[in-house]
Formats: structure tokens, sequence, C-alpha cells
């Protein structure tokens, strides 16, 4: 074999391994910014792709396993340890809650209907985050349900206990405010925000487009806007967006960061909000899974940092089960008869100033007290 020979099998070698290094790293190259002019190209081609995907859901419904980790510190943890947990041993100075709960939820998002139920698995614990230590509990198992429609909110849940069980419930019907729906907004699960919905990236990116188009760039008390990619083996593209922008009553200069991938129809993967300096606020990961051909979540965790120390404040985890799209559902699903109510529970119309008994389905008035 000559010289010529062996350096091309040598090359050839060496470009097997890199591919084989590669493929066990998962990926064939790391994230380049993309030029000015092709930034244009990469943002409609997410906004058109997430919007397309979107716009496909007429209806969804499912269940979502979710677990909870919360740290409370000052007056609020001393609130939680003497109140919530069984107050043995020296009170600390943080108190960590976990919860696990399951939520069903059908979502007509045509009519803009939801309906969701949240039911604790176990009663929540009390640990001490910094060594461990079980606080102990006095918590049960709980349950809200909620049925949120353009014009009003429905919600129900426990209102009075004996011998450690529920026996009694209370559901209150209450309108939403259209002159200021965020101030309004019930804290009710949504699937629709998974989207960032109520301010989606087919909404959002025209709009950063436009402010290129007129200024050349987008920039925010000078951080510009930029755009990477990372091309995946299997012909996998990724395009990492980092947008800055301001948060709270003084204008904090902060980073969102969005990744979105092609695997995933374009939807994001992941959201870092993070200080002009890069220490971490907020933290959102996506998996997806398809049904019938349509990207949705199949699992979502949320994160946030304690702004003293950096120090996990707050982590919830979502797992999607038994997902359901676009099939048709019973219209008595948003109604008052899926509040789980039982004969002789209280019905409060807020919007009508009226209140009912519940008995076998049927609302009855209460008469008015003289």
């Amino acid at each position: 074999m000559n010289t010529k020979d062996s350096v091309t099998k040598l090359g050839l070698n060496l470009a097997v391994i890199l591919v084989l290094c590669n493929f066990v790293m998962g990926q064939t190259s790391t994230f380049q910014v993309v030029p000015s002019e092709k930034v244009p190209e990469v943002l409609n081609t997410i906004s058109t792709c997430v919007h397309a995907n979107f716009l496909q859901i007429d209806s969804w419904e499912g269940a979502i396993e979710v677990s909870r980790y919360v740290v409370y510190k000052g007056e609020k943890a001393k609130d939680i340890f003497e109140r919530h947990t069984n107050a043995l041993g020296e009170r600390p100075s943080k108190v960590a809650k976990v919860t696990e709960s399951t939520t069903r939820f059908s979502s007509d998002i045509r009519r803009e209907l939801l309906y969701a139920k949240v039911s604790g698995k176990i009663p929540s614990r009390y640990i001490d985050p910094v060594d461990g230590r079980d606080l102990g509990t006095k918590s049960i198992p709980w349950y809200t349900a909620s049925i949120l429609t353009p014009e009003y909110h429905l919600h129900s849940n426990p209102s009075r206990m004996s011998d450690g069980k529920f026996v009694e419930r209370k559901a209150v019907k209450e309108k939403i405010d259209q002159d200021c729906p965020s101030c309004a907004q019930p804290s009710t699960f949504d699937p629709r925000d998974l989207f960032d919905a109520r301010s989606p990236v087919w909404l959002q990116y025209p709009r950063i487009l436009e402010r290129i188009r007129e200024d050349g760039e987008y920039v925010v008390d000078g951080h510009a806007l930029k755009v990477e990619q990372q091309h995946i083996l299997s012909n996998v593209i990724q395009y990492r967006v980092h947008e800055p922008g301001k948060m709270g009553l003084e204008g904090e200069n902060i980073w969102l960061i969005k990744t979105f991938s092609s695997d995933a129809g374009y939807n994001m993967i992941s959201l870092e909000l993070t200080r002009a300096n890069g220490e971490p606020i907020h933290r959102r990961t996506f998996e997806y899974q398809s049904v019938q051909s349509i990207y949705v979540p199949s699992k979502v965790v949320y994160e946030s940092f304690d702004p003293e120390d950096g120090s996990l404040q707050y982590r919830k985890i979502q797992i999607y089960k038994n997902i359901r799209l676009n099939q048709s559902i019973p219209a008595e699903t948003f109604t008052y008869k899926n509040l789980g109510l039982e004969n002789g529970d209280k019905f409060i119309d807020k919007m009508l100033d009226k209140e009912y008994t519940y008995q076998d389905g049927e609302l009855t008035p209460v008469a008015a007290k003289k």
C-alpha cells in the first residue's frame, strides 16, 4: 500500500471514529450563530410550524401525573411548620412541601371550554430541605374541580371536614372580567398554555420581525436578539432564540432563551428565563409525543430558583397519559354536574347572586332569609 492510500485509509478511519463519537454524543455539531439575514427565515419557520401543529387540535383530553416541590422560608415557613406539620423538633429556617396529584382534563379548543379536576394522591409531605428531616403532616388528600368558559368560571372544592373526611363541598360560579382577562384568570390548568397560546410565537415573532425590518435589529437596552442553530443526527435541527427583555416594575434586564426542535414539529423543547448576567430565574423543559401526527407534550418540568442563593425554590413535573385528540366530548362535561358535588352540597351563583342546593343532579334554589 502506497503512502497516498495509507493517508486516505487513515482519513476514512478517523471520519468513521468521529461519526461514531458524535452518534454516541447525540449530535454532530454545537450551536452556531445564525447570520442576521437568515434570522427572519428561522423565526418564520418556527412560528408557522408551531401554529400549524396547534391548529390541528380541536379537542384534547387526558390525565397528568403531577409532582411538586416548593420551598418556603421566613414567616411563611414558620406558619407552615406550626399549622401543617407535626411541629416536632427545632423549627427549620426553610420548609419544603412535596405533593403528588392527578389532573384529569378535557379541553374543547374551538369553543374555549375547559374542564380540569385535580386530585391529591397522598397527603402533602413536609421536609427540611437542608437535612432532609421529615416534619410530619396534618394534611389529607384533597381535590379541586374547575370549568372555564369565555364568560364564567365554575369551581368546586371541599368546604367542611369531619373525622378526617370531607363531608361537604361547595361550588361557585363567577364571571370572568372581559376588561381584564389576565387579572381574573383563574389558577386552573389549561393545556393551551403549553403552547404559550395567550402570547404564542405565531403572534410574537411577526412583531419581532417587524421591529427588525424597521430598525435593522431587535435590541433592548443594548442587548440584541440572537438566533443559533444546531444540527442533530437523523436530519434533526434545533434553533435557540435569545430574546432580550425586561421584567418587573423596575424593568430589570432579562434573557428569554427558547429552544425549538424539528423532531417535535418545531415546538419549544426548553425555555430559560435568566437575568442579564446569566443567573437563572425560571426554566421549563418539554418532551413530546405524536398523537395522530400532532405533537403534544408527554413530559414537562418547571423549575424556579431562589434569587438570593440560586438554590432550587420550586419544581413541578407533569407526565401526560391517556391522551385523546379530536374526539367528541359530552356537553355535560362542561357543566356543574361534572364538579363532583353530592346531594346537599351548596352551589353559589355570584353572577345572579343566588344560592342553590345540589340534589340528584339538579340545583334547587335556597329560599332567601327574611
